[in-house]
């Protein structure tokens, strides 16, 4: 009974316990109830922020030819135009945005198809995505210095623009920002400017008057070549390749580029279908998405060393592409970097290489080794995918690999470990048939062989495997101290013997004959004076 009383007043403390948890949970929960309120104020509709203290403009309701947004709605500050905001209003001829809204969010006044003027505030740091595109009578534009970032499709098929004045405090204009604006002509483009998207302004009379080969803008940035020359090396005056400055041109073969330039943007060779060499000088850092995508004649690049990463899509469909050198500073490979790279037969690998992401090398059907480095950790899904010339894949670390990373693989039949593996996916290898794992008393392979039924007949065999003359890559370096170093000793022991012989023969030769010579004369002397006495 007492056993019984004890176990009641457990459980009733435990549910009390509970009881007043779930309370004080719903209490305090309930109170911050401002996250999620919806505030409705004339013309305005709006919404809470998660800091309890401002608000988005989320719809505008009005037809008001003149509007003035408020700065404060009740105790709130009115910080930000919500998506989509004003969009599509056909009443609003001015518009005034006070001094409290820091950002302006993609679509907020797209399609204002009466708005003529408007003046953006500094406080403004980013105007969003396609925030005034379609904006077709906007005639003249004013943004203040303070605002940092003009996104993609800004101000795009604004097509009365005439007028567009930017600060000094601009430093990124997204991609076809003023795409379209037809009238466009005198705009003066910050020099501080550190990011220049593509076909940004396209389509302006601005672009159509430029008369140079080379359209640079900003500190450096090359936005467009508009040559016709088969053979180019650019001016000493670029830094960056900006995006597609170059994409689709089906002229040029050969592309020089001075050690001044630190980037190539993204695209910024696409499509560039006759193109067959370029010098990518060490001084470049980063080569963005897609940067060579498509250019099917490429097939001679040297990457530079000081590359952490090779881009998604940089070098895909580059079909004449043969060898690639792996730069020694490279992390990781992105998804699709060489995919349908049909004619890549040779791909070294460096130490300091960690991630091959997905598809990185999708339809590379001409490689037939592939030798991994120490350092790598990780393969992704299908990133060797249909490589039907692969025979023999070696591995010096332990890296995990996800399904099918060599899925339609059928001529790979050696897989060599030369460290134990602890990860590695089911389906690996899936239809590689004939594959045989090599590795060294790993008892997690044989394990992994036996479950997923691949040969595994050799998997403690590795010396059959190196016998076979497959040799790592340390081990060749090794092998090449080892050779140098044996050099040198024969080298010296050769010299120290032709020394000695050298004094030997000498020797012989010269000293030892006098000696006799002398020894004869003074015995000679002597025989002499004893017969003359």
């Amino acid at each position: 009974m007492e056993y019984k009383c004890v176990k009641h007043k457990i459980v009733f403390a435990v549910s009390t316990f509970v009881i007043m948890m779930i309370c004080v949970f719903a209490f305090f929960g309930g109170t911050d109830v401002n996250a999620a309120e919806i505030i409705e104020s004339g013309d305005y509709i709006y919404t809470v922020l998660e800091d309890g203290k401002s608000v988005e403009i989320t719809r505008y309701k009005g037809q008001s030819l003149y509007v003035s947004m408020p700065s404060k709605i009740d105790d709130y500050t009115v910080t930000s135009v919500g998506a989509s905001a004003f969009m599509s209003n056909e009443t609003i001829k001015e518009l005034e945005i006070s001094s409290t809204i820091t950002n302006i969010d993609s679509n907020a006044f797209s399609d204002c198809t009466a708005l003529i003027k408007l003046q953006i505030p500094g406080n403004v740091t980013t105007i969003g995505k396609s925030a005034f595109s379609g904006c077709t009578s906007l005639a003249d534009v004013t943004i203040l210095d303070g605002v940092k970032s003009i996104e993609e499709y800004a101000f795009a098929r604004c097509t009365e623009l005439k007028n567009l004045t930017l600060p000094n405090s601009i430093d990124s204009i997204g991609d076809y920002a003023f795409f379209g604006c037809s009238v466009l002509s005198d705009i003066q483009i910050p020099r501080a400017l550190k990011n220049f998207g593509g076909y940004v302004l396209e389509g302006t009379q601005w672009m159509e008057n430029q008369q140079q080969e080379c359209v640079i803008v900003g500190d450096g940035i090359l936005i467009k070549y508009s040559g016709t020359a088969k053979s180019k090396a650019l001016p000493e005056q670029v830094k960056i390749i900006g995006s597609y400055a170059f994409a689709g041109n089906n002229q040029i073969t050969t592309i020089l580029i001075p050690k001044t330039v630190t980037q190539i943007e993204q695209s910024a060779f696409e499509n560039c279908t006759k193109l067959e060499y370029v010098d990518i000088p060490e001084s470049v850092l980063s080569i963005g998405k897609r940067a060579f995508f498509g250019c099917k004649s490429l097939n001679d690049i040297t990457l530079p060393a000081s590359m952490p990463k090779i881009d998604e899509s940089t070098f895909e469909g580059c079909s004449k592409l043969s060898m690639i050198i792996i730069p020694v500073n490279t992390v990781t490979i992105c998804t699709n970097a060489f995919k349908d790279c049909n004619w890549l037969q040779s791909v070294k690998f460096q130490d300091g290489l960690q991630e091959i992401q997905t598809g990185a090398f999708q339809n590379c059907k001409a490689i037939g080794r592939l030798v991994f480095p120490k350092t790598l950790k990780s393969i992704d899904t299908l990133a060797f995918e249909n490589c039907n010339s692969l025979t023999r894949i070696e591995f010096n670390s332990d890296v995990y690999m996800q399904n099918s990373t060599f899925s339609e693989c059928p001529n790979l039949i050696e897989a060599a470990f030369y460290k134990n593996m602890t990860n590695i996916d089911t389906g690996i290898f899936n239809t590689c048939p004939d594959v045989v794992l090599y590795s060294d008393n790993d008892y997690y392979l044989e394990t992994y062989a036996t479950e997923n039924k691949y040969q595994y007949d050799n998997i403690k065999n590795m010396k059959d495997y190196e016998n076979k003359g497959i040799i790592t890559v340390t081990d060749k370096e090794e092998s090449t101290e080892f050779s140098l170093g044996y050099t040198f000793i024969v080298i010296i022991i050769t010299i120290v013997d032709v020394g000695v012989v050298a004094l030997a023969s000498a020797y012989l030769l010269f000293i030892s004959p006098k000696r006799k010579r002398k020894k004869a004369a003074a015995k000679y002397a002597a025989v002499k004076s004893k017969t003359d006495r």
